[in-house]
């Protein structure tokens, strides 16, 4: 079931432009996605048998990267905002006076995108190497085994073999796959209650 989820999920997602209409169906669609990706992850969540304390023990964790999360997207939205009157500017310039993007804008734009990429990718290794840590703490070695192979890496990375690989790193994959998903985590406080 876990699969047909996943592909089912994958499918609608890949035709999410072509079913664009109005605003109201539009927050109708992505409503419902997200209870089939809840629904997805609680099929992640619910074969490790965590407990309320457990749940609460990494429940920290969690809001510790959520909010490390927003706190990033703020600072890319305050450095975004900053670009915005030139962005502005070279758009005007570009539909009234034919101009191309100025060379400038273009480096500053491509610097602002690397210094994003590179920021997000060590706060995804930070709290990824966190969770993971948290995990091997909170859960028992049968909940580990359950965990690694509630998930198939591959759907992060084709490349990877699931056959080769330690139970320690398909461990990591569903930590902050399924843990570190932003939809779990109301569904993981509701199970904590």
């Amino acid at each position: 079931m876990n699969r047909f989820l996943l592909i089912a999920a994958a499918c609608l997602l890949a035709f999410a432009p072509a079913t664009a209409g109005t605003g109201q169906s539009n927050a109708q669609a992505t409503a419902i996605q997200r209870k089939m990706r809840q629904l997805e992850l609680i099929d992640q969540i619910l074969p490790v048998l965590l407990t309320k304390e457990q749940i609460n023990k990494l429940l920290p964790t969690i809001q510790t990267a959520r909010q490390e999360e927003r706190n990033l997207q703020y600072e890319e939205a305050q450095a975004l905002a900053g670009l915005e009157a030139k962005v502005d500017t070279a758009l005007d310039n570009a539909v009234n006076k034919k101009q191309v993007v100025p060379v400038e804008l273009a480096r500053e734009i491509r610097a602002l995108y690397a210094q994003a990429l590179v920021k997000r990718s060590a706060l995804v290794s930070k709290h990824s190497k966190a969770i993971g840590l948290k995990v091997v703490e909170v859960l028992d070695e049968g909940q580990r085994a359950a965990a690694a192979n509630a998930l198939d890496p591959r759907i992060f990375d084709a490349s990877l073999d699931p056959a080769t690989m330690s139970q320690a790193d398909k461990l990591g994959y569903w930590a902050t796959g399924v843990l570190l998903d932003p939809d779990s985590y109301d569904m993981l406080v509701k199970l904590s209650i």
